[in-house]
Formats: structure tokens, C-alpha cells, sequence
């Protein structure tokens, strides 16, 4: 849709895939082409020198993207490169040995991500060690949305949310716009403070203890028909 002398918005970048605080490892374990952040990440690392180490599995080697770049960062000593017709990953032995601030990130498909916060949880790894970035949204049962209504903590208005429409468009009905990107529950834009109500939390970036004050807007929804949820709004 873009043509010469087109207007085109943009903005600062935003990171929904950040560095944990801490002093413990950071093990980086990519699948395939979701090794892309994850080197972004060892670049950071690396400059703060702290510890880490990246794990790239690939089916081959041929098929794996940026290996030339990977042999030539200053941080080559830290790459850890697993192919599936060479010497295939052991999950359980790289997640081996936790201490309390070490922190795990995985980024590649929905099966290699849940195996490694699997594997990682099996070996007491807790959950908010654990991190890790979709790029589509994974296969999921078919869900029932259900009416319910949102009150705006600091007008105390309440918004109707039909069945048929996302928390985020009977907002902006309303004239209350959220920010919104990918509609699915992959990013984080939308995330919003909740004061009470019972969320049925169907993202993909919020964390267990994230999700006891937070909600995505874009996709989650009232547990029950008819439910309410207050906004810190």
C-alpha cells in the first residue's frame, strides 16, 4: 500500500522480550529462525559482560540462518551450535544446575518452547526464571466468548462487552483508545492494570504472577458470562 510521498507513521521500538535483572546465567536457547532475538540478546550480554551462553538447534546446518555471523561476534567462545544430523540438543543437560537469579530464554516454534520451559520446570526451574517469545500465535481450542462489562476505575463507567467483540474494540466504542499491535496476545502493547474481576487469561506474554494484576486486552476476557472487571483506568 506504500507509495512515494506516502505518509508513514512510526514510533520508537518497543521490547516485549527484555533482559531479566539479575547477576545469575542467562541461557539463550533458539529453534531455527527464532534465534534472531536471541542474538540481539547476546550482544547485550556481552557488552554488560554478563554471563550467558546461546544454543542454536537447527534441523542442519545448511538450513540455519546467520551461522557466518554467529562465528565472527566477539562472543564466539558463547555459541553453542546443535543440529539435528550432528549432534542433536540436550535440553535437560544445558538447564542443569539452576541457581536462584539465573534466568532461561527460548524463542523458535511452540513445540521447541514448550519443551524447554518443560524440561526447565521438571528441574525446578520457577516460573518467573522462564521466557519466551512467540512469533504466530500457537494452535489452541476453540474458546466461548461470553458477555460481560468492563467498569473504568476512575469514572466508574461501565462498558457492555458483547460476545462478538474484543475488550479492546468495545473500548474504543466508548471513546476510550487503547494501543493496540498484533490483536492476538503476542506483544504486550495492550497490557492494562486490573483492580477485581475473574480474567480468562488467553495471552502469550504475561507471566503467572504478571497475571494477577494484569490483563491483555486484545484477547482476554470475564471467566464467566456476565462478569465484571475493573480497570486501573
Amino acid at each position: 500500500m506504500l507509495h512515494p510521498g506516502a505518509p508513514v507513521v512510526i514510533s520508537q521500538p518497543r521490547n516485549h522480550f527484555p533482559i531479566a535483572a539479575g547477576q545469575g546465567r542467562h541461557l539463550l536457547l533458539a529453534g531455527g529462525i527464532g534465534v534472531t532475538p536471541l542474538i540481539a540478546m547476546g550482544h547485550e550480554l556481552s557488552r554488560a559482560n554478563r554471563p550467558f551462553e546461546l544454543y542454536y538447534k537447527a534441523r542442519t546446518r545448511r538450513q540455519a540462518a546467520f551461522i557466518s555471523e554467529l562465528e565472527a561476534v566477539p562472543w564466539r567462545s558463547r555459541v553453542h551450535f546443535h543440529f539435528s544430523d550432528e549432534n542433536r540438543l540436550d535440553i535437560s543437560s544445558v538447564l542443569a544446575g539452576y541457581a536462584e537469579g539465573d534466568h532461561v530464554y527460548t524463542c523458535g516454534p511452540a513445540a521447541f518452547m514448550d519443551t524447554v520451559f518443560e524440561a526447565a520446570t521438571a528441574l525446578g526451574w520457577p516460573e518467573d526464571a522462564l521466557h519466551r517469545e512467540y512469533f504466530s500465535v500457537p494452535d489452541e481450542p476453540e474458546r466461548e466468548n461470553h458477555d460481560f462489562e468492563i467498569e473504568i476505575a476512575s469514572t466508574r463507567q461501565r462498558i457492555a462487552v458483547p460476545a462478538n467483540l474484543k475488550a479492546t474494540e468495545a473500548l474504543k466504542q466508548a471513546g476510550i483508545s487503547i494501543v493496540v499491535k498484533c490483536s492476538d496476545g503476542l506483544c504486550g502493547t495492550c497490557s492494562t492494570r486490573y483492580l477485581s474481576g475473574d480474567v480468562e487469561h488467553r495471552d502469550y506474554v504475561l507471566s503467572k504472577s504478571q497475571r494477577d494484576q494484569r490483563m491483555i486486552l486484545c484477547c482476554s476476557r470475564a471467566k464467566a458470562a456476565g462478569g465484571r472487571i475493573t480497570l486501573d483506568l
